[in-house]
């Protein structure tokens, strides 16, 4: 699988505002000119393409120290192969001296969406974070990749999303 730089002029881009659309609910989601224009600051769009064909992208923003992962998904028709996993691990090697990072919806129950997201990213050598917060109306998780410097990740997340609030402690031993 190679991981590729996606801009304007793409051919894969018709097809990563279809997973797009498919994979992120509304209340999640920013207009995807914004991805396309690369509104959030440092921003790429990578595309994931396995045998000429894309089976995912993600919508990262790079800072000094952290590669935020705002967006990462997989093709319906490709989940469960191992592209997610693999995605990660080429972020990884394409930041390699950054940590990654990335929030989760909180997990109502042990079960849901959410839960198994968690578990994904842990399988993936993921830490989860010990705090929660509120942004645009949802609770988030936030997970790791790499050193990690808590201070300086709420500061990058409150540069990206200022309108984060209700820090708080969670235990997390839970997942």
């Amino acid at each position: 699988m190679k991981l590729l730089d996606i801009d304007k002029e793409s051919k894969y881009l018709d097809k990563i505002h279809e997973i797009y659309f498919e994979s992120f609910p509304e209340n999640e989601r920013v207009s995807f000119e914004n991805i396309v224009n690369r509104e959030f600051p440092n921003s790429r769009l990578l595309g994931f393409v396995d045998k000429d064909k894309l089976v995912g992208f993600s919508y990262v923003s790079v800072s000094d120290e952290f590669v935020y992962i705002v967006y990462l998904a997989i093709d319906k028709e490709y989940r469960s192969q191992g592209y997610g996993t693999t995605a990660l691990s080429e972020i990884d090697k394409m930041f390699k001296d950054k940590t990654k990072v990335l929030r989760v919806e909180k997990p109502e129950y042990p079960d849901d969406i959410p839960s198994k997201r968690i578990a994904f990213y842990k399988k993936s050598g993921y830490e989860l974070n010990d705090f929660e917060f509120v942004c645009i109306n949802q609770v988030y998780y936030s997970v790791h990749y790499g050193k990690y410097n808590k201070e300086k990740f709420l500061k990058l997340l409150l540069t990206l999303f200022p309108t984060c609030t209700d820090f708080k402690d969670i235990e997390t031993s839970q997942f």
